[in-house]
């Protein structure tokens, strides 16, 4: 009896040991779902995150890309009114260069005829006055004859 107690008490330990064997393997295996859980959740939430992080990012980027299309657009039409610019001041120049060099044409043109006119006049006066001496010459020539 006493082999037949032994093992009945073997057997109730080996029972017990299997009762918390299989009570332990249940705990190992909730806490193997807990943990792929809380993983999955984890890769759930940096996944937001980054998508978040990748949308923000986006945006700026295009952000940025509309104020550089701005900045471009803008500087062709500055570009496009400088030369407009460049254009009007070289029509201006040439106009007024044209108009400058018309007026010194037009000013010898008169300082010419002044000069003829004068030289006119000149030749006029010298010839009465000459016409004036002879004439007195021949009344001094014939009163003193």
């Amino acid at each position: 009896t006493e082999v037949t107690s032994s093992m009945v008490k073997l057997r109730l330990e080996l029972e017990e040991k299997k009762r918390v064997t299989s009570l332990l393997q249940t705990a190992l295996a909730q806490q193997r779902e807990l943990t792929v859980r809380h993983v999955k959740e984890a890769e759930k939430e940096l996944k937001h995150q980054l998508k978040l992080q990748r949308e923000q990012y986006e945006a700026t980027i295009q952000r940025h890309l509309s104020f550089i299309d701005q900045l471009i657009d803008d500087k062709k039409v500055l570009s496009e009114k400088c030369e407009s610019v460049v254009m009007e001041l070289k029509q201006v120049d040439q106009k007024y260069s044209k108009k400058l060099s018309q007026m010194q044409e037009q000013h010898e043109l008169e300082i010419k005829k002044l000069k003829e006119l004068m030289s006119a006049s000149e030749k006029v006066r010298r010839e009465k006055w000459i016409d004036e001496k002879t004439k007195k010459l021949k009344e001094i020539t014939v009163t003193e004859i």
